[in-house]
């Protein structure tokens, strides 16, 4: 089963110094991106469905791959305390909590155009084993890219980063 959240700052041309111009995207281009990064190939949302309707799960024991995650798909704005990023030109916003449940690092709720409302949760791997969510449990293997001029890191595999940086490494979770 395939979870889904390719991460990077989708409105920012620079993002390895504050130094380097930076170019604002269009909404339709930060819609776009996030849509590639947490839909799979027929468009279904890409993460482990949780007990309710329209809420997900992506599980991870590495407290800095989740912060990582939630910073690049919050605009770079995450820094712990709650925020929304917003897309532009009307094509949404992701709101963004610290986890108010033990196992829970962050929520992450999305109104992106073209895509259905839904809510994702970052959490612990004991959180996912501990009938959290409606799917069964079969050992998960998951590879995340992250770019080694900047440290984006991507849930899906890309070619180039936005910073223009074009190696990327590669880490692994195991998920039981």
């Amino acid at each position: 089963m395939a979870m889904a959240i390719a991460i990077i700052m989708p409105t920012m041309t620079a993002c390895s110094s504050d130094d380097e111009p930076k170019t604002a995207k269009s909404g339709a281009e930060n819609a776009e991106f996030i849509k590639s990064q947490v839909l799979d190939e027929n468009g279904a949302i890409d993460f482990l469905e949780g007990k309710t309707p329209g809420e997900y799960l992506m599980p991870t024991d590495d407290k800095e791959l989740a912060d990582g995650l939630c910073k690049t798909l919050t605009l770079n704005n995450w820094s712990g305390k709650a925020t929304t990023a917003d897309l532009g030109d009307g094509y949404g916003t992701i709101r963004i909590t610290p986890g108010a449940d033990e196992g829970i690092y962050s929520t992450l709720v999305f109104n992106v155009k073209g895509i259905n409302p839904f809510t994702l949760h970052i959490t612990t791997i004991e959180y996912y084993k501990d009938n959290n969510s409606t799917v069964a449990r079969p050992p998960l293997v998951r590879t995340y890219y992250v770019c080694t001029k900047c440290g984006a890191i991507y849930y899906h595999r890309v070619t180039s980063c936005t910073c223009g940086g074009t190696n990327f490494r590669t880490t692994t979770d195991i998920l039981y």
